[in-house]
C-alpha cells in the first residue's frame, strides 16, 4: 500500500454541533485517568464521555472526569470491538454530532486536539480523520509502522512532513468522525472481538468510497507495539506475531478474515510473510502449521470472542 500526502491548509472554522467520546475499558484504570484527563483539557469541550467497562464486577472503580459521563457496564467481556459497537450506539442514541474514539491506554496530545481534527475534518471533507499514535515511552518514535516509499518506519520525523495521508490510519486510538460516518458505513464488526476489527472498519469504509485520512499534526500517546512486529525481509517486509497466546490466536484469525474479504493480496503474501517468520527464521513448523490452521479458520468466518462456548471471558485486555 503507498500512501498520497498533502500538506496542510489552515481552515479553522466555528465549531456548531457537539463531540462524544468513546473509550473501551478493561482493568486499567490508572490509564484510563490519564485519557479521561486529556479530554478534560480539550480547548473545546466534549460534551459527553461514554466509557464502556468490560472489567469484571469484583474490580471495578467508577472513573472520575470533569466531563459529563456516562458508564456502561458490561457483564460479558465485549472486547474492543464490541465495546465500540455499544459505545458508538450510545453516542448515535444520544445525538452525538462527531464522535472521537479513544483507547483507555491513550491521550491526546495537546489542547487542541479537538479543535484541531475538527478542522481537519472540514478541510478535507473526511469521513474520519485519525492521528500518529506515538510511542509514550520514545516520543520520537511511532508506535505502529507506516510506509516511506517502499519500506516501514516508525520514526516520527519521518513520516510528520507528509502532512495528510489520503487513504490510509492506525485506527481507532483518537481518531474523530462525524455522526454519519457510523450511519453509512456501519460499526465495528463485534464477532472480531479484537486485533482485526479496526482493519475491517477501516476496509468497509474505503472500499464503499469513504474519504479516510491521517492527519500528522494529530497525535495521540500510546504503548508501543513494535515488540510484535518482526522484520522477515528487513525493513520492507514484517510479520506481526503477538507474545500472548489468546492475541496472537485472534491475530492470524482476524486476518484470515479481513484479508480474505478485502485485500486478498495482502492473505496471499502472508502465507510467504508467515513461512519466512516460522520456518525461515525460527524453524518453527508447529507454530507455522497453528498460523495456517487460525488463517483458515478466519477465512471461514469462524469468529467470536475466546471461550465463546461459554459465553464469558475475562483472560484477553482489550
Amino acid at each position: 500500500m503507498y500512501y498520497r500526502s498533502s500538506t496542510f491548509s489552515n481552515t479553522a472554522a466555528g465549531f456548531e454541533g457537539n463531540v462524544y467520546a468513546v473509550i473501551v475499558a478493561y482493568r486499567r484504570y490508572d490509564r484510563l485517568a490519564v485519557a479521561l484527563r486529556s479530554i478534560d483539557e480539550q480547548s473545546i469541550p466534549v460534551a459527553r464521555v461514554i466509557v464502556v467497562d468490560n472489567t469484571p464486577a469484583e474490580e471495578r472503580k467508577r472513573p472520575e472526569t470533569r466531563t459529563q459521563l456516562t458508564w456502561l457496564i458490561t457483564e460479558r467481556n465485549l472486547g474492543g470491538a464490541g465495546g465500540y459497537v455499544l459505545g458508538i450506539a450510545h453516542a448515535l442514541a444520544l445525538g452525538a454530532d462527531h464522535i472521537l474514539l479513544l483507547d483507555d491506554d491513550g491521550a491526546l496530545v495537546g489542547k487542541e486536539f479537538i479543535a484541531d481534527a475538527l478542522a481537519e475534518l472540514e478541510a478535507t471533507k473526511a469521513d474520519l480523520i485519525a492521528p500518529l499514535p506515538i510511542d509514550e515511552s520514545h516520543p520520537d518514535q511511532l508506535c505502529f509502522p507506516y510506509r516511506k516509499g517502499i519500506r516501514r518506519t516508525y520514526r516520527v520525523a519521518d513520516v510528520e512532513p507528509m502532512g495528510r495521508i489520503q487513504g490510509f490510519a492506525h485506527l481507532f486510538n483518537g481518531c474523530l468522525a462525524p455522526a454519519e460516518t457510523f450511519t453509512r458505513f456501519g460499526l465495528p464488526d463485534i464477532r472480531l472481538y479484537l486485533r482485526g476489527d479496526e482493519v475491517d472498519f477501516l476496509q468497509r469504509t474505503l472500499g464503499t468510497g469513504g474519504n479516510v485520512v491521517t492527519s500528522t499534526r494529530l497525535k495521540v500517546t500510546h504503548p508501543s507495539a513494535r515488540f510484535e512486529a518482526h522484520p522477515v525481509a528487513g525493513r520492507w517486509l514484517m510479520a506481526v506475531d503477538p507474545i500472548d497466546d489468546v492475541k496472537r490466536e485472534l491475530t492470524f484469525r482476524n486476518r484470515g478474515y479481513v484479508f480474505s474479504r478485502h485485500r486478498p493480496l495482502i492473505l496471499a503474501a502472508d502465507f510467504v510473510r508467515y513461512f519466512a517468520h516460522y520456518i525461515l527464521h525460527r524453524g518453527d513448523w508447529r507454530g507455522y502449521v497453528k498460523w495456517v490452521r487460525l488463517t483458515i479458520r478466519g477465512m471461514r468466518s469462524r469468529l467470536g470472542p475466546p471461550n465463546a462456548r461459554d459465553g464469558k471471558n475475562d483472560r484477553v485486555e482489550k
